[in-house]
């Protein structure tokens, strides 16, 4: 690029006119890399982050139970639907178990029946959503036994993929 500035613009960078340093063309290939180079930072070994993350779904469910009890199905679902918990992206439980499962086939199984057992607990909160007082009116009811006992399953599940890991 041997064109000269437009008149009234500021003089280029050191380093970035002419031949010199690093061309416009690779420095906007660099831009993509931008974002994994800033959040770079060492990551502990796996199975402590694993064990890190599997407790940190387990403090997120403990939350549900009055969710539940409190009929904040919204709330329920937030938290189910989201990391640490959720269904979709590598941060969440989802993400987690499929991982842990490639390696190992105890591990598969268990998170197969962790993240049923959640989308079953997260079926059964929408479903409750629907239930306002025309329809309780009519006689319909809001179940709060099957979203326990799908919330009971699930951390049941979740315990056994910690101690799993704790071994």
């Amino acid at each position: 690029g041997g064109r000269p500035p437009p008149a009234g613009a500021p003089p280029p960078p050191p380093g970035l006119s002419g031949q010199a340093g690093l061309s416009r063309r690779n420095a906007m290939l660099l831009i993509p890399a931008v974002p994994a180079v800033l959040s770079a930072s060492p990551m502990p070994a796996h199975a402590e982050s694993d064990a890190q993350a599997l407790q940190a779904a387990k403090k997120e469910l403990g939350k549900i139970k009055a969710y539940i009890k409190a009929a904040e199905w919204d709330k329920c679902r937030t938290t189910l639907n989201n990391p640490p918990l959720g269904f979709s992206g590598p941060k969440t439980i989802k993400g987690l178990s499929d991982r842990l499962g490639k390696t190992n086939k105890a591990a598969k199984g268990l998170g197969q029946d962790l993240i049923t057992n959640q989308r079953l607990l997260d079926t059964f909160c929408y479903n409750n959503v629907f239930v306002d007082e025309g329809r309780q009116a009519l006689g319909l009811k809001i179940d709060y036994a099957t979203p326990l006992m799908y919330l009971q399953s699930t951390v049941q599940a979740l315990d056994d993929l910690i101690e799993m890991f704790e071994e």
